[in-house]
């Protein structure tokens, strides 16, 4: 310990309890604003192409106002700097950005209140930021290994936050009797036997099979190395059949055949994931289900592996675009993927 340090150490000693907690609630807010190290980010992942026409033909520009680089694409004449088109694109309170982010991946699922709280911002920013981010990161499975489950989680369809809906169910209800119906979400899963997840929302109504080949999970997989099981579901038979897939088949009522064809590994992480979505949030919008399968699996992630999401946030230089479009994309998956009406769309997005 420095000379300075001991002389900060024994003035700290004398003061009371609730100054040192006031000093540590200090200290840390400036731990967090020294790890925010956005000026840093926005130098080290220098743009490679130019975001509205891909073009690699840029060149600096200088500093604009706030003193970040700006960039001019010789091809279409655009101006831009590091973080255009990314989350954090037009954020005003990036100092807080790298304790939002520790928060939301922490595992523990705070809500928006809870984070708007802790962070210091207001719950509608709160709200706003959590799907910047999960609109933002998503990680690509490449490939499975050995065994892979298949099987489709079921969510009740909702429209929560959505004004004026006519003969609203109550929450908690269907709406319709228990099973496959038109207000069931399907969210298709495969997984393998060391963790390897793939969420994808397909579908309000019955499952098809070119929803699953919607998913691209045809080229995940390797004839070879993988076995496919599952229960008799019709069209997860059809799709392996149509793709030539090796498929192991048990009775849904048995669970298993020969002890290792089943499917409880995904069920497992369907059961958390259902807890998450129905008991600890209150049932989500079907509008936002997509991230909401998405951060359960980065979090998931984040058990086996350390992973630095401030990092990834910076990547996607269309996340700013997606998450302004997500009403729009919200419209169009019901239009293609459902027999349910587009009703009231919302005013201010």
């Amino acid at each position: 310990m420095t000379d300075k340090a001991e002389l900060i150490g024994r003035k700290i000693s004398k003061l009371s309890i609730e100054e040192k907690e006031e000093l540590k609630k200090y200290l840390e807010q400036l731990i967090y604003q020294d790890k925010n190290t956005y000026s840093y980010k926005s130098k080290e992942y220098k743009p490679a192409e130019c975001p509205c026409c891909k073009s690699t033909r840029i060149s600096k520009n200088g500093l604009n106002k706030k003193k970040i680089q700006t960039y001019v694409c010789k091809n279409c004449g655009k101006f831009f700097c590091d973080t255009t088109g990314s989350a954090i694109h037009k954020i005003q309170l990036k100092n807080k950005w790298y304790q939002f982010i520790e928060l939301l991946f922490d595992g523990n699922y705070c809500s928006v209140r809870e984070t708007a709280r802790l962070v210091g911002i207001s719950k509608n920013t709160s709200f706003r930021w959590r799907h910047k981010v999960l609109t933002a990161i998503k990680l690509k499975v490449v490939s499975f290994n050995g065994i892979v489950e298949l099987d489709d989680i079921h969510f009740n369809f909702s429209q929560k936050g959505r004004k004026h809906i006519p003969n609203p169910r109550k929450r908690g209800k269907s709406g319709k009797k228990a099973g496959d119906n038109d207000l069931s979400v399907k969210v298709f899963a495969a997984m393998d036997r060391i963790d390897t997840l793939k969420l994808d929302v397909v579908r309000v109504g019955r499952l098809k099979a070119k929803d699953i080949r919607r998913t691209g999970l045809e080229v995940m997989i390797n004839p070879q190395t993988n076995i496919l099981t599952s229960d008799k579901h019709p069209s997860i038979k059809s799709f392996t059949k149509q793709m030539g897939f090796k498929h192991e088949t048990f009775l849904a009522k048995n669970h298993s055949r020969k002890s290792i064809y089943h499917v409880n590994t995904i069920n497992e992480r369907a059961n958390r994931l259902r807890h998450l979505i129905n008991e600890d949030l209150k049932g989500v919008s079907t509008k936002y289900l997509a991230n909401y399968t998405n951060w359960f699996k980065l979090v998931e992630l984040e058990k086996y592996m350390k992973m630095d999401y401030f990092d990834l946030s910076f990547h996607n230089c269309t996340a700013h675009s997606d998450y302004h479009n997500r009403e729009i994309n919200y419209k169009n998956f019901l239009n293609e993927y459902s027999n349910l009406p587009y009703i009231n769309p919302v005013k201010w997005e």
